[in-house]
Formats: C-alpha cells, sequence, structure tokens
C-alpha cells in the first residue's frame, strides 16, 4: 500500500473548508456540527476517533469512529481496535495531553506516547504489547464558552505538523458555530419566555373569570417549564402561590391541594 500526506496535494483543504463553512449553515444542533467537521477530516485523508467530554467526571466517551475510503490503520494504534472503542469511556485526567488540548483547547501535533495508547485501549485490551508503528495524530478540541466539549484525534500516515494550520482552521470554524448555536438556543428561549408572559398577561387583563386566569397560568407555565404536577395556593390574603414539579406519578395527592378563595 502507498501512504502519502493527506494534504499534500495543492490546496483541496481550503476548499473543503469552504464547503464545511456552508455545510455548518443550515446545523441544527451539537451533533450535526461535529458530523460535518468529522466528515471533513475522513475526506482530507484521516481517520477520526473521539466523542463528547462528561466534564463533571472529565471522561470522553467515545462515539466518533470515522475512516476514509482508504485502507484502514489496522497496524496503527488506537485506530486498530477503534470499532471496539465506540462507546467506550476513557479517563482524560490520566492521559498526557489533557492540559494543553483539553484544559487549554489548544489544537496539537502529537505523538501518542504507549502510555497513552494504553489508556485509550484499556477499554477493550488490556494485554498490549508496544506497537512497532507510534500513532502520529492531530488532537482537535471543540469548545463553547471556553470549555472543551468534544475531542476529536485524527490520524493519517506520514503526516507532520505542515498540517496544522487547516486542522486548526477546522477546529476554530466548529467551536464557533457551537458558540452561534448556543446564543440562538439562549435567544429562542427568551423570546419563548417574553411570549409567555404576553400570553397570560392579555388573559388576565381581560377576564374577571379566576378559573380561566388560573388554567392559562398553569398552561403556559408548561410552554417553558415542562411538568407534570402542579398546585395553585392560596398562600396568605390575596397572594397566590404556583408549584410545580416533574416525576410524580399520577395519582399522588402530593400537589392535591384546594384552598377556598
Amino acid at each position: 500500500m502507498t501512504v502519502h500526506n493527506p494534504l499534500s496535494q495543492s490546496a483541496p483543504e481550503w476548499q473543503l473548508l469552504n464547503e464545511a463553512t456552508l455545510a455548518l449553515r443550515h446545523a441544527a444542533d451539537v451533533d450535526s456540527v461535529v458530523a460535518i467537521i468529522v466528515k471533513s477530516l475522513t475526506k482530507l485523508g484521516f481517520q477520526v476517533l473521539g466523542g463528547a467530554i462528561d466534564q463533571e467526571t472529565a471522561h470522553l466517551h467515545i462515539s466518533i469512529v470515522a475512516h476514509t475510503e482508504a485502507e484502514p490503520l489496522w497496524n496503527f494504534l488506537p485506530f486498530a481496535e477503534s470499532e471496539q472503542l465506540k462507546g467506550k469511556t476513557v479517563p482524560l485526567k490520566e492521559l498526557s495531553f489533557f492540559e494543553p488540548v483539553i484544559r487549554r483547547g489548544e489544537t496539537a501535533f502529537y505523538t501518542l506516547p504507549f502510555d497513552d495508547v494504553k489508556i485509550l485501549l484499556h477499554p477493550v485490551l488490556t494485554d498490549l504489547q508496544s506497537p512497532s508503528t507510534p500513532c502520529t495524530c492531530i488532537l482537535t478540541p471543540l469548545r463553547e464558552k471556553n470549555t472543551t466539549t468534544h475531542l476529536l484525534v485524527a490520524a493519517a500516515p506520514n503526516i507532520d505538523d505542515s498540517v496544522m494550520p487547516v486542522i486548526t482552521a477546522f477546529s476554530n470554524l466548529g467551536s464557533t458555530i457551537l458558540e452561534n448555536l448556543q446564543l440562538l438556543q439562549k435567544e429562542t428561549e427568551q423570546r419563548r419566555i417574553s411570549q409567555t408572559l404576553q400570553n397570560v398577561t392579555a388573559v388576565v387583563n381581560s377576564s374577571l373569570n379566576l378559573e380561566t386566569v388560573l388554567n392559562v397560568i398553569l398552561e403556559q407555565l408548561a410552554v417553558v417549564v415542562p411538568y407534570d404536577s402542579a398546585a395553585i395556593m392560596l398562600e396568605h390574603k390575596n397572594v397566590l402561590k404556583l408549584e410545580a414539579g416533574r416525576g410524580f406519578a399520577p395519582d399522588d395527592d402530593i400537589l392535591d391541594v384546594e384552598v377556598p378563595i
């Protein structure tokens, strides 16, 4: 098999970056953004291993195993076992690249030390001999709000640090789109809450029927705070108190409160 630097020919990578930029304009969620970045990296000739990072436990959940159309890197650990790794969880703090790549969010050209390879492969291989071919790869973080949310490990034979500019560009592009998605979701939520308050205010101002007003309040509350049990109580004088919760059984009387008004 003849191998080559996947980015050695002219500049097709920048055309792929443009294509990814256009595709990302239509990405509706985080998974779509990550999938577009991964697809672009495989088109460049890389095999990609990675997934989402659990911030509370600092673990990487490996959900991405993407191969190029070329022959898989069977002698290129950890990609030789990548299919078995899918769905596994790896502790990031034990990996030597945790600080620069995950904590600071820096794209890095990296030759995985054998200790890192053992940690990555531990969920599927406990008895592992040192490989003859070291895994030189690009560690690509995707970030939201200065926090690394996803890590992609992109590898191909015979690569060097000349690939860093375009890989960094893909990483920055993906991170920017993730930030924009988060802002859009916040704006959408704020508009929904604002509209809900307007709906409640309109009914309160136009109706003297207390039952109608209370029903509208409960109905509109469900738009912004999904619940399965709710109660409205007279707390003192003319002050009503609303309580709502989730996870209650339909016949649970914990919120079955009746107060004369």
